[in-house]
């Protein structure tokens, strides 16, 4: 129930943020848009500049008028209400591998894992078909034709694995955090901050990130600022020269356009997840198999 509470209340929202405006909402709307200075302003200047637009319709628009709410959008985007509806679940099946004991020994710990793994991909998988399904039909009943891409249902996908994966994580991390096998995690934490410290000095740091690589396990890659060798200069056209101003990542030593942007793909974030994943229940596994030698022995 607790993969299903936040998804559900998200959603709702999404439908209910959509809705469309009521006739009275629209009039109201463009009553106050209508009685400030500035449309009058930009209402005059269009009519003098071009007399054949719908310059009311424009003056509308441009100081804010909402003739209706946002439509439905039935593509993902990264870190829209879909992703929080993933990354909750996410962190609940990290909660519930965490919370759920496993049984006995290794094999306990392994079936144990496997079993939280697969009933929250499970689950997971469920909410997104669900979620999107829903959304399309609340669009028909808008008037509006919805079209389900192929992204919608790779996010889908990836989505439902991350949860998996977070259950994984989850399971591994509560058998580290119980009795004398804390010791294990501290010097396992304090590997990995030794290894983080070696590779700060390798800037950027960006794909080394959890949100990075959500974002391009989930869409298919992420976009980040590379270090300077990865700066790459594109010629302009000797019709059209171009002129760029440098900006954050970017710059322009002369009418061309330089980029240090590199793309995080979906397997290097697989890699870094599942990378993840498995070096905490190794060594949760490596504890166990200690911990259940040292009682037979003791």
């Amino acid at each position: 129930m607790t993969l299903l509470v936040l998804p559900t209340l998200l959603w709702l929202f999404v439908v209910w943020d959509t809705r469309p405006l009521s006739a009275e909402d629209v009039a109201a709307d463009r009553a106050r848009v209508e009685a400030t200075v500035e449309y009058a302003e930009d209402l005059e200047w269009c009519e003098w500049s071009f007399p054949t637009t719908d310059c009311e319709r424009a003056s509308l628009i441009l100081n804010g008028a909402a003739p209706a709410r946002k439509a439905l959008d039935l593509s993902p985007a990264p870190w829209d209400v879909a992703t929080l509806a993933v990354l909750a679940m996410a962190a609940t099946s990290l909660l519930i591998g965490a919370l759920w004991a496993p049984g006995p020994g290794v094999r306990g710990l392994l079936r144990r894992a496997a079993t939280v793994a697969f009933a929250t991909w499970l689950v997971a998988a469920e909410v997104g078909v669900l979620w999107w399904l829903g959304l399309g039909l609340s669009a028909r009943m808008r008037g509006t034709d919805p079209f389900v891409g192929e992204e919608t249902w790779s996010f889908v996908r990836y989505g439902a694995l991350l949860v998996a994966l977070a259950a994984v994580a989850g399971t591994s991390a509560g058998v580290l955090l119980r009795g004398r096998l804390r010791v294990v995690l501290t010097l396992a934490g304090a590997a990995v901050a030794a290894g983080v410290v070696l590779l700060l000095p390798r800037a950027p740091i960006d794909p080394w990130l959890p949100p990075l690589n959500v974002e391009a396990f989930l869409f298919g890659g992420a976009v980040y600022g590379g270090p300077p060798e990865a700066e790459r200069c594109t010629l302009p056209d000797e019709d059209f020269p171009l002129l760029v101003f440098p900006g954050p990542g970017t710059s322009a030593p002369g009418p061309g356009y330089c980029t240090r942007d590199v793309t995080r793909t979906t397997g290097a974030a697989a890699t870094y997840l599942v990378g993840w994943s498995g070096v905490l229940l190794l060594t949760a596994t490596t504890a166990t198999a200690m911990t259940s030698r040292r009682r037979r022995h003791g």
